[in-house]
């Protein structure tokens, strides 16, 4: 519980300096539009790409890691639309739309700085694929789901490749996507390595960024 505690709890009272760094005006707009350039297009596809292109290829344990959690998510997906068709009585869009803000974590901004700090690099390989999946699996169900309760089913199809498109585009997922095919095209002696002092800088940046980041509006 202790090792819990010192772990999130610096992750929190890094949100509240954010939270009070705003509501004293010590931070404005483009300073909050700045630190989140940096930390989605920068310190963050850096950290999964070198993450990725420094890991072994994902063993038993890693994807049963993967498979849980997504089958997490579904389970928890599923009871929330029963919940939202049974006790609240929404239509099919809008049980969807509960279901998605049930489980779509904040897997980027919370969750990889609490995965580093509490496993370190062994940490990286589940999160980073953890990531890779995460919007396009739950965001493209939803979508889908959303477009059948308005009664457009027919245009999901025409409405999924702008979608997967987007998602492809996202910085987060290139730079997963380069890290996994960099390590075959490259001699061993000339891969990132898993550490470095360049890294730790990187690392040591994105806690702070990310979690000041994500309560950086008093509102």
């Amino acid at each position: 519980m202790a090792a819990a505690f010192d772990i999130v709890v610096p992750m929190f009272a890094l949100m509240l300096c954010g939270y009070f760094a705003v509501y004293l005006r010590v931070l404005g707009a483009e300073g909050i539009k700045g630190l989140s350039n940096y930390v989605f297009f920068f310190a963050l596809p850096a950290l999964l790409f070198r993450g990725m292109a420094s890991s072994p290829a994902a063993g038993h344990d890693e994807i049963a890691i993967v498979f849980a959690y997504f089958l997490a998510c579904l389970v928890v997906f599923t009871v929330t639309m029963v919940a939202a068709r049974l006790i609240f009585r929404l239509s099919l869009a809008e049980q969807a739309i509960m279901a998605f803000t049930a489980t779509f974590s904040n897997t980027v901004l919370l969750g990889i700085p609490i995965i580093y700090t509490a496993f370190g690099e062994r940490g990286m390989l589940p999160v980073t694929l953890i990531t890779s999946f995460h919007s396009i699996i739950l965001l493209t169900l939803a979508t889908t789901i959303i477009e059948i309760g308005r009664g457009q089913g027919g245009k999901v199809l025409h409405s999924l490749p702008k979608t997967l498109g987007a998602l492809l585009r996202n910085p987060l997922l290139l730079a997963i996507a380069a890290g996994f095919v960099t390590p075959p095209c490259l001699p061993a002696r000339q891969r990132p390595a898993r550490s470095s002092p360049l890294a730790q800088r990187w690392r040591g940046s994105i806690s702070v960024a990310a979690s000041g980041r994500r309560f950086s509006s008093p509102s």
